[in-house]
Parts: C-alpha cells; sequence; structure tokens
C-alpha cells in the first residue's frame, strides 16, 4: 500500500504484511536529534489518532509558543472532541473548522490570538461573505471551546472572552419549503389540483400496462407527510417499531451517513444506523392516521422480509440509503410539476397542516420531536402569524 499523509499534519502511514497499519513520525530526542517513531493499529484512523494524541502531549507545555492554531484545533478535535461526539456531530465540526475556522484563522500562532483578531478575520468575514448566522455560530463555538481548552497550557486567557456574535436582526429568515394544499388556476380558468394532492398522485402512480407502482416505496413518503418525521428515522424503522392495533410508530432509531475514514479505498460516505435519535425529545411515538396505516400496508405488500425487516428495504434486506431515498423523492417532484426542494418539506407540511387546524405548538413541537418548543416557534413563526390574523379576521364574519 502506498503511504497516506496524516490529514492533521505531519506524519506517514503505510499497511504492513500482517494486514495492520504502521504510522510514522520524525521526533527530536533531548539532544535536539531527529528519529523516526512508529505507532500501530488496525485500521488507518486509529493509528493516525495515536498520532495525533502524541503530538498533542508533545507540545503541551505552557512555554511553547510556537504552535499554530491550525495545528492546535486539529489535535483538540480528533483527541478532545472525537471521543465524546455521534460520528456525524463530528463530521460537522471538522467541516466548520476545515471549511471557516482555519482558512482564516490558522495561519496565526495560537498565543498570538485577541479578541480583535477573531472578530475581524473570523466572525466579521464570515458575515461580510455572507454566511448564516448558524455558520457564524458554529464556528465561534469551535474556536471558543478549543480556546477554553488551550487556558492555563498555551494560553493565559481565552481571546474569545469579547468576542461579540451579529445581531439576529442582521439576517434574513430563510421560508420554509412546504407544498401548498390551494388549489390554483391555470391560463384558461381550469382547476389545477393542489401541489398536496399532484404529490400524492405522482408518488403513488403506476404502470399503465401492469399492476405495479413507478417509485417502489413511493408509499412512504406519503407516510411522511402524515407523520412528520425526519429522513433518518423513518429510513431506520422497521415493523416491529409498528403497532398496528394501537395506530403508532416507535421513534427510536436513526439512519446516519458519515465519512468513512478507515479505509480509504471505500466510498468517501457510509451509511448505519443508530440506535439512538438526535434528541432526548426525539425519542418519541406517533399516533399514525388511517392515511399512515394505509401507507404501511401498501409497503408490506411490496417487500416485506419479517418482522426485523425495515419498512423501506432496499437490496439483500439493507435500508436504503438517504442518496437513494432523495434522488427517488425529486423524480415523484418532476413528475408532479412541483418545484425541486428537499426531503424536510415533508416534515415542514406536516407541520404546516397541524398549525392550520389549529393544533397547540406544544402539541406540534412533541410530535415533531423538537428539543424545545422555542424551536418549534422560530421555525414556524410566519404559519403562526398567519394563523392570528386569520383569527382576528374571524371576528368580521361573526
Amino acid at each position: 500500500m502506498a503511504k497516506t499523509r496524516n490529514p492533521n499534519g505531519a506524519g506517514t502511514i503505510r499497511q504492513r504484511k500482517d494486514g495492520s497499519y504502521e504510522g510514522m513520525l520524525s521526533v527530536k530526542d533531548n539532544e535536539g536529534k531527529s528519529k523516526r517513531k512508529s505507532f500501530y493499529g488496525k485500521n488507518v484512523q486509529e493509528v493516525f489518532d495515536k498520532m495525533d494524541k502524541f503530538k498533542l502531549t508533545q507540545t503541551n507545555n505552557p512555554t511553547n509558543n510556537e504552535i499554530y492554531f491550525e495545528s492546535f484545533i486539529k489535535q483538540w478535535l480528533s483527541v478532545v472532541k472525537k471521543p465524546c461526539l455521534k460520528p456525524t456531530s463530528f463530521d460537522r465540526l471538522e467541516l466548520t473548522i476545515n471549511k471557516h475556522v482555519i482558512p482564516k484563522i490558522g495561519h496565526f500562532r495560537l498565543s498570538e490570538l485577541t479578541p480583535i483578531i477573531i472578530q475581524n478575520n473570523l466572525i466579521n468575514k464570515m458575515e461580510v461573505e455572507g454566511l448564516s448566522r448558524s455558520s457564524i455560530k458554529k464556528a465561534y463555538c469551535a474556536v471558543n471551546a478549543s480556546c477554553e481548552y488551550a487556558v492555563g497550557q498555551y494560553i493565559s486567557y481565552s481571546p474569545c472572552s469579547k468576542v461579540v456574535l451579529p445581531s439576529v436582526h442582521n439576517f434574513e429568515k430563510n421560508n420554509i419549503s412546504v407544498l401548498s394544499d390551494e388549489k390554483t388556476l391555470n391560463k384558461n380558468d381550469k382547476i389545477i389540483a393542489s401541489e398536496i394532492d399532484r404529490f400524492k398522485e405522482a408518488a403513488t402512480a403506476q404502470y399503465i400496462s401492469k399492476d405495479q407502482y413507478i417509485y417502489r416505496y413511493g408509499y412512504s413518503y406519503i407516510f411522511l407527510l402524515n407523520t412528520g418525521m425526519r429522513t433518518g428515522e423513518v429510513l431506520a424503522l422497521k415493523w416491529n417499531d409498528i403497532d398496528f392495533k394501537n395506530k403508532f410508530v416507535k421513534v427510536s432509531k436513526n439512519m446516519i451517513g458519515t465519512i468513512n475514514r478507515e479505509d480509504p479505498s471505500k466510498p468517501r460516505t457510509k451509511y448505519m444506523v443508530q440506535n439512538s435519535v438526535k434528541t432526548n425529545a426525539s425519542n418519541r411515538n406517533i399516533s399514525l392516521n388511517n392515511t399512515a396505516i394505509n401507507s404501511l400496508l401498501e409497503l408490506k405488500k411490496i417487500r416485506y422480509s419479517g418482522e426485523d425487516g425495515y419498512v423501506i428495504e432496499g437490496l439483500a434486506g439493507k435500508p436504503v440509503t438517504n442518496r437513494n431515498f432523495l434522488r427517488t423523492y425529486k423524480m415523484i417532484l418532476k413528475r408532479a410539476g412541483i418545484e425541486d426542494s428537499g426531503l424536510h418539506t415533508l416534515r415542514h407540511t406536516f407541520a404546516t397542516q397541524l398549525f392550520k387546524k389549529g393544533v397547540n405548538i406544544k402539541l406540534v413541537s412533541e410530535l415533531l420531536g423538537h428539543a424545545d418548543v422555542n424551536i418549534t416557534y422560530n421555525t414556524y413563526i410566519h404559519i403562526i402569524k398567519e394563523q392570528k390574523i386569520d383569527a382576528v379576521m374571524i371576528i368580521d364574519d361573526i
């Protein structure tokens, strides 16, 4: 195997004849002479982690002012954060650091960082570039947490202590995408079915020549539209999570896509079912209406491999990946003549329909599995405001 360079800094790695991996670093002894140190592991990532941990201990000296922030935050990410984060959370944090933090302030020495440098080179610059407040806040939190960890080791105080995040009022709130329930007229005054109805018709369309659905798991999108579940939650769903008698579904698992760090020869993204959900509040039971029940029964007719099988099942009994599920969804949108959007549109449509029917916001929040009702309020504030206006207008009718 050719040598692979450590993405977090110095060092290379090679595969040994016995199948294990060896990483090599050039280090200096007490006399200042360079020598090679080896690290061993079962896979590439295990060796890189050992190398990064060693480098962090070697530079872990309060008097050492030469370490650059890029080197430090990469080591902090690998040694401190990786063990305590879920794979998807680690991937997001790594992306934020590599895409935003390092290009803007990674070239400064850790000891050189000041509130002004972080404010001007990172926070203000990201705002000028038109990035969302959420992206800016994620970058700030990464820098702040790593600097707090460095206090007492490399620096005497955190340079983030006086950094100010931009006001929320500086950013336009993006409108969520939903399927409309309103019928429209074309130029010939002919009634056009609502987007919701067109989507349902397209998702459940059959071939004319034979009694077979065009989209094998088309009914799963109807199920999503009637439960508000997240995509990962429904892809991880098994038949033993469904209680047909009492009409509810138990949500306790999640399908995730993470970066493949073990084997460079395999695809960059690997998919797996995680036996936990996004937050504690996401662990919930959702009542099923008749449409949702019917959707499950149709899916069961198409493919069923036992109670321990996946509701949306791919080849060889494996779950369908997020990528393939999204691709089919976009094909359905195109068939229905609906503007392109993400799968979260179905979840937003579910919530919007509940608000339009006067369902209490706390109940909507619980059904969606939000950790806090404020998340629900901030996401659907324009819908809630519209409902308040409609409620006041009723007075005229009275």
